[in-house]
This record gives C-alpha cells, sequence and structure tokens, in this order.
C-alpha cells in the first residue's frame, strides 16, 4: 500500500488518490493515512469500518462507503460539488416511497431480512450500514458487531452470508466465478414464510460466471411462483456490481432479474440500505 502511495504520488496522470481496504491494523491505518496525506494531491480513504474522524484528521476525504468513495473522487476529478456527508439519509430519502410500498405488501409472518453475498467485501460493508437499521443481525463473518452465526449454513434472525466462505466452497468454485453455490441457499430462505427480504450480489467482469443471473434464475424463479402461489409477496434485491462494458452484458443481466420481479441496484451500498429500509417497516 505505501508503495502503491509512493507510485501514484509521482504518477504525472494521477490527479486523485483513491485507497479502498478492509480494516488495517490501527498502527498500520495511520503510517498509511500519514503517507496518503502527502501526496499533494485530494485523496479518498475508505477503510471498512474505519474511524471517520481519525481518517479527516489527516486532511484526507473519508467515505462512507464504496460508492460514495467513488462519487468523492469522480467530484474532485471533475471539481464539482461533493455529495453531501450523510450518505445514508442521502439513499433512503431517495428510495423511501418505494421501500414503504414493498413493506406494505408482506404479511405479517415475514419479518427478516437473508443476505447471501458472494464475498466478504459487500458482505461486510453490508454489515457496516445494517447494523443500526435492523435488529437482531447476525453474520458468519465476525466483523462490525453482528452476531457471529453458529452455523453458517443456517440463518438466525436477520442474516447477512459470505457465500464466499471456504464453508461453501471447498472442493468448488467461487460464487464469483461460478453462484451456483448460492442455488440452495436461495431456494431455503425464499421458501422460509418469515423471510421478507432476500438480499444477494452478483459480479459481473473479466474472471466472473458469463452469466451469473442465468445460473441463479431458475432458483429464483421458483421462490417466485412458491411465495405467490402461499399468498405471500417475497422481496428480492440484488446489487448487480458492473458496468455496460462488461462482456457479460449488463443491461441484458438487468433486464432478467427485472422480469422476475427483483429490484436491482447499482451498488451494494444502495442495495442494502433499500432491503434494511424494507425489513425495519416490518418490525
Amino acid at each position: 500500500m505505501l508503495q502503491g502511495i509512493d507510485f501514484l504520488k509521482n504518477d504525472p496522470e494521477t490527479d486523485v488518490v483513491v485507497l479502498v481496504s478492509k480494516p488495517p491494523h490501527p498502527e498500520t491505518a495511520k503510517k498509511i493515512y500519514s503517507a496518503v496525506s502527502g501526496v499533494g494531491k485530494p485523496a479518498v480513504v475508505y477503510f471498512l469500518g474505519g474511524n471517520r474522524a481519525e481518517i479527516e484528521s489527516y486532511g484526507v476525504y473519508s467515505a462512507a462507503s464504496l460508492e460514495d468513495a467513488a462519487a468523492i473522487a469522480v467530484a474532485l476529478e471533475l471539481k464539482q460539488p461533493l455529495p453531501s456527508r450523510d450518505f445514508q439519509a442521502r439513499i433512503e430519502t431517495e428510495y423511501l416511497e418505494l421501500a414503504k410500498e414493498e413493506a406494505s405488501m408482506l404479511s405479517g409472518s415475514q419479518k427478516y431480512l437473508r443476505g447471501l453475498f458472494c464475498g466478504g467485501t459487500h458482505s461486510e460493508e453490508a454489515v457496516l450500514l445494517l447494523k443500526n437499521m435492523v435488529s437482531d443481525l447476525h453474520s458468519n463473518i465476525s466483523f462490525g458487531g453482528a452476531k457471529l452465526l453458529e452455523d453458517p449454513k443456517k440463518s438466525i434472525g436477520n442474516s447477512l452470508v459470505d457465500m464466499g466462505d471456504e464453508v461453501f466452497t471447498r472442493g468448488k468454485p467461487h460464487p464469483v466465478i461460478d453462484p451456483s453455490v448460492m442455488i440452495d441457499r436461495i431456494i431455503e430462505e425464499g421458501s422460509n414464510p418469515e423471510t421478507a427480504v432476500i438480499l444477494f450480489d452478483l459480479l459481473l467482469g473479466h474472471g466472473c460466471s458469463p452469466d451469473p443471473v442465468g445460473v441463479i434464475f431458475d432458483a429464483l424463479k421458483e421462490v417466485r411462483e412458491k411465495s405467490e402461489a402461499a399468498g405471500r409477496h417475497l422481496c428480492m434485491i440484488c446489487d448487480l456490481c458492473g458496468t455496460e462494458k462488461e462482456p457479460q452484458n449488463y443491461a441484458m443481466q438487468k433486464k432478467v432479474l427485472e422480469e422476475l420481479g427483483v429490484h436491482v441496484f447499482e451498488s451494494n451500498a444502495q442495495a442494502a440500505i433499500f432491503a434494511g429500509m424494507v425489513t425495519e417497516r416490518r418490525g
């Protein structure tokens, strides 16, 4: 990280430096903050669970999410006004009416949020964003204050599960490469009459599944049809992580999801916050 900062400091084509990482050791973090504060260029830092006040004390910008880090960086590059500091409030305001509509269609027995993530970074970010939004939050990763699931294969209350954990991938491809590891869990969670919201992510790009939506399509269709047959509305939310330039055809992947009634968001943070809004209105 320090070598990278030094390279960007001396790179004439770099205008804005952005650092993204899982939480470093506190002493390591201080070394990094000190180094990036001396690059002589605007710098944005998003360390999951990092102390925003501490980061900003070094004269750099602190982001509240991956999306927020990108938005701040682009604004700095284009010399535009920075986004408001309260990232979460901004998202909640934008999707308030849609969240109310979704919540109003849920039955009284539907109480829980069940999140299934291809990897640790998105699941950790979701924990940070949701820990103060929903009660009884569990995860299979010991991070961010969520209660640790005793059995990662069994959800309790509101649960966010990193499906890239080795307990799921031993002898199998990682879900970024092959999301089929998520199929049985989608069916299990979606068939549970207490499930209100299924939140999941899919990643596009080189090295990812050539058709991630196609892999889990039948599972999503099955839980949609089962819930409707049982008289329940299941709120399904997806963070489709990618751009129009990906080889998987972002627009087509999104279209297929939306035809199944899935709410598709452009960032993990937006998807997680929306899921929390729908869930908390069922409390």
